[in-house]
């Protein structure tokens, strides 16, 4: 039978993910290619060569045989080559140095455990050899031993030099410093021969080191993927093999510190290092009867391509050198620029141009580019992070767009212009020129600074970039006098506009877990806090914040309430990046700038105090003629009015960041007692939260804490002496549920489901079916029965929303300084919260149980089928009523339930701390509704701790199935945003069943869910 595989020159194996997109970077993609058990592509076929890139699903030897037995039974390959990352064995072996193999030791396959007579256990290899192609071994060695300067070796190393030192400036030198001599001296690399050894597990201790030498002293490096490469590649002789490893680690317990100092930054270099040193020498590594001959076109085809690598390389550090100008906070951080996430954008259009039933949209700067040739950015006014066209450029470098690699070029507007300066220039000033209109290159041209000025500026540009088909552009813009439409921008190239966002929630806990290693649930939960902490003070989630924060960091913001350390580091960033930017001939340092905007916030805020621009130029002269700064104060001003720190408008001086307001003016109250008091009104109906927040973290006392216990006092006598005036009051939280009684039944609900499920499929579409439901929602809303029990009118509620704001100033108040309270105003807060918050929760459930269930549902049938002019036929009536009945049973049910979840959500929220744990136990409840809101507050904070809890909260709930649902929808809903630990939430779970069990439901830990609107 003839062999009917297809002919390739080489198969590139890359085991792990980052391993596969280290390739993916230097060997540009073309057709995908899928499998079983890989997946992969066939690289562009203007590289030369014919080559696959696969990796498979899962790593290890096993899964490598996996792969490679499918791939050649697919393909016929003169080369296989293995690429990856090892851990370095012998003292040879230093960080970022390259190996290729001169033979695979298998320690796969009978390893045997054993004592070795001293009472110590340690593993005995029985390991077998193979060799690897020899003649690849030695052409690689003629290479590295040449003495040509320009050789491809040397090459090779000063490439790695360049882009190393980039890479090694950004991480903690300090930390850096602390490594052993053997292991300091990595930025240029060395490629050795060597026996690579494979094991099935990760070798990451000096016992399991030690074992692993005694069955070959001459290892160089260990993997877990070689030998099943090896394995099946015995199979086919005819195949020359070779594997290619990079040091990412030593294969000691120094390997978890070094991970835990440096995270991925010497995995990232190890496997940069292997796959260049692979792409460097890929046509000398074929055996010579197939090998491509080297004719003069051939040696410089490679010596343009080693040229342009260069170049590209020499771009990238550009980038990566302006993000560190820009961002000093990128000098120290702990995972390389490029995994940093960037914010998402949002496409915006004029409010006349939108149609009513087009959504409004969001989407990665990779996937917007797929799409868009052109797109003008615009850029809030307030935006902190002046290096994000930077960051999208350092991500872009390391993105395909459109399956082709892409190279990010920055232009300054200014630095282009008719008639000589063209785009075309740019592009040859890096070097790149060779790269217009290939058709595997994607040039985006990035202009950070785009001014709408010019017409013919604007005619030149489009003229320029109809000469270079592969191309597009990014207009980034914070000039917001000047709109995108009807201008010249606009009417000549047509960009679509999009506003810059927050770092989405899923790039978020994606950053967490791969760059700074965290579980993935931890990372969820991470992820969760620090936006809902930035969504707090109004600002958005960016690169450059993210660069100085490390895991220890995260970590503590999981089981804290309190957001000062990370707001400290928000505000210390911001500052630094405008110092950086500062080009004044004096230049005030961080703390002196923080000085001064502590003292104006406390001016304009507490004082109230209106400055215009005049009067800060007098402020600040004042200012310097104390301090003998020497500075010129419209220069000083101006620099934090270009940083966005400071702003003016209507020649009115204000601070447009809130968490810039905020910190500076609670750090500024905390030297005036006085002010504070003043300042936080807590009858104020924009009483300043998030500032309350930061000043009870940083205070050591809280003046006005004995005002707001007496508030408290007043309200719950006003609650009390209302809800003695209802005839029929809900008390215990007993509130009487259609939905609820409907439904509670498991098996008639699952077949309700089921039903449904089956009409489901049969729709073809289901968007009348969702507006029907959204209409009737908003009609029951609009019936006078549901104005009637509506919270709406807050002057006429003026009582109740006063002592919602006495409830969550008070617990926040203990969850920020619970450290500083003593014990007995502990107990008194809590105490008094506690049946603040049952008596709100009785008097909402009291009036909302006044709604009139069936008299709503008549007013809404008749008015929908009146103004979508229906006729239901007599068949259908019983169908329609139903299914109105069940829509305005969910909508009473949800409205009910809100109060119950809006205050135990923030108890649990903002008194957080494990602090309270003790005087929580020790509070005295005089219902089950006060219970409810104690257990679940204390449970939520350490369910292992409390995990007994729930079974005495299902005593004092008796025979209530709302509270029982309501506790149940809590810890749903906490358990899949705020608890990451599979333990906590099992805990969570169990939780919930012994409150459930009464009724025929039950949870399941982490089932998915969708976060709540309350």
């Amino acid at each position: 039978m003839s062999d009917t595989r297809k002919k390739l020159d080489a198969i590139i194996y890359a085991p792990l993910e980052a391993e596969y997109s280290g390739v993916q970077k230097s060997f540009p993609s073309g057709e995908e290619i899928n499998g079983t058990d890989f997946t992969g592509y066939m690289v562009h076929e203007d590289f030369g060569l014919k080559i696959a890139v696969v990796m498979g699903f899962e790593f290890g030897n096993a899964a490598a045989q996996d792969v490679w037995r499918e791939m050649l039974s697919r393909y016929d390959p003169k080369v296989a080559i293995c690429v990856g990352i090892a851990g370095g064995v012998s003292k040879d072996a230093q960080l970022g140095d390259v190996f290729y193999a001169s033979s695979i030791i298998d320690l796969t396959q009978r390893a045997k455990i054993q004592s070795n007579g001293s009472g110590e256990v340690q593993k005995a290899y029985e390991p077998v050899t193979n060799q690897t192609s020899q003649s690849i071994r030695k052409e690689l060695d003629r290479l590295r031993l040449s003495v040509n300067t320009k050789s491809m070796y040397r090459i090779w190393q000063n490439n790695c030099d360049l882009r190393n030192r980039g890479t090694l400036a950004t991480v903690d030198q300090a930390e850096l410093a602390k490594l052993k001599p053997s292991v300091r001296g990595f930025s240029k690399p060395q490629a050795l021969p060597g026996a690579i050894a494979s094991t099935n597990e990760v070798i990451a201790s000096k016992k399991a080191l030690d074992d692993l030498k005694k069955a070959n002293r001459k290892t160089s490096c260990v993997d877990t993927e070689s030998a099943g490469f090896m394995r099946e590649l015995k199979r086919y002789p005819n195949v020359e093999v070779m594997v290619v490893r990079g040091i990412s680690d030593l294969a000691d317990e120094g390997k978890a510190e070094l991970e835990d100092s440096f995270e991925e930054v010497f995995r990232v270099l190890a496997i940069n290092n292997a796959v260049s040193f692979l792409l460097s020498c890929i046509t000398s590594i074929f055996p010579s009867h197939g090998a491509l001959k080297k004719d003069k076109a051939r040696a410089q085809a490679d010596t343009d391509k080693t040229t342009l690598q260069e170049m590209l390389w020499e771009n990238e550090k550009k980038l990566s050198d302006e993000l560190i100008v820009r961002s000093p906070m990128h000098k120290i951080v702990e995972v390389e620029i490029e995994s940093l996430p960037v914010p998402r954008l949002r496409f915006e259009r004029p409010v006349e141009l939108i149609a009513d039933d087009e959504p409004v949209t969001e989407a990665e700067i990779e996937d917007v580019l797929s799409v868009y040739d052109r797109i003008y950015v615009q850029m809030p006014i307030s935006y902190p992070d002046t290096a994000l066209p930077w960051h999208y450029a350092s991500l872009l470098a390391k993105t395909p767009i459109r399956d082709r690699m892409t190279v990010p070029i920055i232009v300054r507007w200014s630095n282009f212009a008719p008639p000589s300066r063209t785009i075309q220039k740019f592009v040859e000033g890096l070097g790149l020129s060779k790269l217009i209109n290939r058709p595997d290159y994607q040039l985006v041209f990035i202009f950070p600074d785009y001014r709408e000025y010019s017409e013919n500026k604007t005619k030149f540009l489009s003229d320029c970039l109809s000469e270079i088909k592969n191309s597009c552009c990014i207009f980034f813009s914070s000039d917001r006098s000047a709109s995108p439409y009807n201008s010249h921008l606009d009417q000549i190239l047509s960009p679509e506009v999009l506003t810059v966002q927050t770092i989405s929630f899923a790039a978020t806990a994606r950053y967490m877990s791969d760059a700074l290693q965290m579980e993935e649930g931890e990372a969820e939960v991470s992820a969760k806090r620090l936006m809902t902490a930035f969504a707090g003070h109004r600002l958005p989630l960016h690169p450059s914040y993210l660069a100085p924060i490390n895991k220890d960091i995260l970590s503590r913001l999981l089981n804290a309430s309190r957001r000062g350390e990370l707001v400290q580091i928000t505000v210390t960033a911001l500052l630094t990046l405008m110092v950086a930017d500062d080009e004044s001939s004096v230049r005030i340092s961080v703390t002196g700038r923080e000085d001064f905007l502590i003292a104006l916030a406390v001016e304009i805020y507490a004082f109230k105090k209106q400055y215009s621009y005049s009067d800060l130029v007098e402020y600040v002269s004042e200012l310097d003629e104390k301090m003998k700064f020497g500075i010129q104060p419209k220069e000083f001003i101006d620099t934090f009015v270009k940083a966005n720190i400071i702003t003016i408008l209507d020649d009115k001086v204000s601070f447009p960041i809130p968490i810039i307001k905020s910190y500076m003016l609670s750090k500024g109250l905390l030297k005036d007692s006085y002010a504070a008091k003043t300042y936080f009104d807590f009858d104020d109906d924009s009483f300043d939260l998030n500032t309350f927040g930061l000043y009870c973290e940083f205070a050591e006392s809280i003046p006005a804490l004995e005002d707001l216990v007496e508030k408290i006092k007043v309200s719950i006598n006003y609650f009390e002496s209302k809800i003695e005036k209802y005839d029929n009051p809900v008390s215990e939280g007993k509130y009487s549920s259609k939905f609820l009684s409907r439904n509670l039944n498991l098996s008639e609900l699952s077949k309700e489901i089921s039903d449904g499920a089956e009409a489901l499929v049969e729709a073809k579409s289901l968007a009348s079916e969702k507006q029907a439901l959204l209409d009737i929602q908003d009609e029951v809303s609009q019936t006078n029965t549901a104005k009637e029990t509506s919270f709406a009118n807050v002057e006429k509620f003026e009582n109740e929303y006063a002592a919602a704001q006495y409830f969550t100033v008070a617990s926040m108040l203990l969850g920020n300084a619970a450290e500083r309270l003593n014990g007995k105003t502990k107990d008194e807060i809590i105490g008094l919260i506690l049946k603040l918050g049952g008596l709100m929760i009785t008097d909402i459930l009291t009036i909302r149980s006044s709604f009139k269930f069936e008299e709503a549902v008549e007013d809404v049938k008749n008015n929908f089928i009146k103004v979508n002019d229906l006729e239901i036929k007599e068949t259908d009536q019983d169908a329609f009523h139903d299914f109105v009945e069940l829509v305005i049973a969910q909508w009473d049910f949800d409205n009910a339930l809100h109060p119950l979840l809006y205050f135990t959500h923030i108890l649990c929220e903002t008194g957080g701390s494990n602090i309270l744990l003790t005087p929580l136990s020790d509070a005295k409840t005089k219902n089950s509704l006060n219970e409810f809101l104690r257990i679940s507050w204390a449970f939520d904070m350490d369910p292992v701790s409390q995990k007994s809890a729930p079974k005495e909260l299902s005593k004092a709930l008796g025979s209530s199935p709302f509270l029982r649902m309501a506790f149940a929808i809590f810890f749903y809903h906490r358990s899949y945003w705020f608890h990451s630990k599979p333990e906590t939430r099992q805990l969570l779970a169990d939780g919930v069943n012994v409150v459930l069990k009464p009724l025929p439901i039950s949870l399941k830990a982490n089932a998915p869910s969708s976060e709540p609107n309350s």
